[in-house]
């Protein structure tokens, strides 16, 4: 007897696929997705359920009615983490909010210039949070420069006088305030 001569078999050529598609020319179908919790029907004829609801696909493409039991406690669990999320957006709303009106405020009250400062901020792309910071450290850089320019620094022979006491022992005197180098001035 004769051995079979088997006829050689070359590999199977690659599709040729455009050059902006460098996959496969046909899609590979989608993996499904198993839940852990599957639907009274499938998990009676022991199909894999998707778990999509209110119907799954399983159940949809054999037209049964698709029932699903929740165990005691779950919608409980499901209700306080959406009530968990629910709460943390609407705070994260809620800052969001006050930012935005405190931004309005600022460009209400502020003359031409300023204003024009802050929008143009905001225009360039500015979180809204950073730019009411911007602001705020500058209305405080004014504050202390202001403060500065009512009240001068002390030179370096009144610290040293002020800390200490006097021959007399009695405590050093205290600065003037701003309000009454003010009211000398007048």
């Amino acid at each position: 007897m004769e051995p079979f001569k088997y006829r050689l078999l070359l590999p199977a050529q690659r599709p040729r696929s455009s050059p902006g598609n460098s996959g496969p020319s046909r899609e590979l179908a989608k993996k499904r997705t198993a839940t852990s919790a599957p639907c009274k029907p499938c998990r009676e004829h022991k199909i894999k359920c998707d778990g999509f609801r209110p119907v799954c696909r399983p159940c949809s493409h054999r037209s049964r009615d698709c029932a699903w039991v929740q165990p005691p406690g779950e919608k409980v669990e499901a209700l306080k983490r959406k009530y968990t999320e629910l709460k943390e957006e609407m705070e994260s709303i809620s800052t969001a909010y006050e930012t935005l009106v405190s931004l309005f405020e600022i460009i209400k009250s502020r003359d031409e210039a300023d204003a024009a400062a802050v929008y143009q901020r905001l225009r360039q792309g500015a979180e809204p949070e950073a730019v009411l910071d911007l602001v705020r450290e500058a209305e405080l850089l004014l504050q202390l420069q202001h403060e500065v320019l009512i009240c001068p620094p002390l030179l370096k022979g009144d610290a040293v006088r002020l800390a200490r006491p006097d021959a007399n022992g009695k405590p050093p005197r205290p600065l003037p305030s701003a309000h009454a180098v003010g009211q000398s001035e007048a």
